[in-house]
């Protein structure tokens, strides 16, 4: 059997469960549809088995498990416009926090840079790489020098949301977390970030993590209550 029957095969089976879950996704029994995905895991794309799981949490109104798993699938390089619009939505509620809707312009850096795709960065960067080259051969960038310090320039973007998506460890609260002053439960509590939020955390003890964003509500939350991604 040839490598183009397997993936035919491959393809076919991942239309087979797509199809099965889609029948049960439209009766709005979405516990056996995320049943058939689940089940089908090693028939789909990464991308396409944690999109499809973070649609049908979102359906089934559970904020948490929906922005886990649709940021799973961005990280996969899923690219489908619904994927976009189904994180917007989760984003776009008041109780929801993200570092994007934050008034401190640090944390909306942060936030945006986490949502830009690897690829898109990397194109653009080549992208404005090759049109350096081009102006250089033509003679309009006369200096060698010049074209090195442009083409440094121009791979900043790209180095630091590297940096970023590298240097901070970023979770998706699952469901309601309650912040407080210390790694313990003895101590006050700040308040309460909602499911569906993005947060990022710094220093780990004993099971707590401390949360750094969202900063008006920096503390201490339990382990438990966050997924990273």
């Amino acid at each position: 059997m040839s490598a183009y029957d397997n993936n035919n095969m491959a393809n076919s089976k991942a239309d087979e469960i797509l199809k099965e879950a889609q029948q049960f996704y439209v009766n709005k029994d979405y516990d056996s549809a995320l049943s058939v995905i689940r089940k089908g895991k090693g028939n789909l794309s990464p991308g396409l088995f944690h999109y499809n799981l973070g649609s049908i949490y979102l359906k089934k109104g559970e904020l948490g498990p929906a922005r886990l798993h649709l940021e799973k699938a961005k990280l996969s390089d899923f690219n489908y416009p619904m994927l976009w619009k189904n994180l917007k939505y989760i984003k776009s509620q008041s109780q929801v926090f993200d570092p994007t809707k934050s008034k401190d312009i640090q944390e909306v850096f942060v936030g945006k840079a986490l949502d830009l795709p690897d690829s898109m960065v990397l194109i653009a960067t080549l992208m404005v790489i090759v049109v350096l080259l081009g102006l250089f051969r033509k003679g309009i960038v006369l200096s060698k020098k010049y074209l090195l310090v442009a083409i440094v320039l121009s791979a900043l973007p790209l180095g630091s949301i590297f940096f970023i998506k590298k240097g901070y460890n970023y979770a998706v609260a699952l469901k309601p977390v309650r912040v407080y002053e210390g790694p313990s439960k003895i101590y006050p509590d700040f308040g309460e970030i909602a499911p569906g939020s993005r947060v990022v955390v710094g220093r780990f003890h004993d099971n707590w993590y401390y949360v750094l964003s969202p900063s008006d509500l920096s503390g201490w939350v339990e382990k438990v209550n966050l997924a990273f991604y």
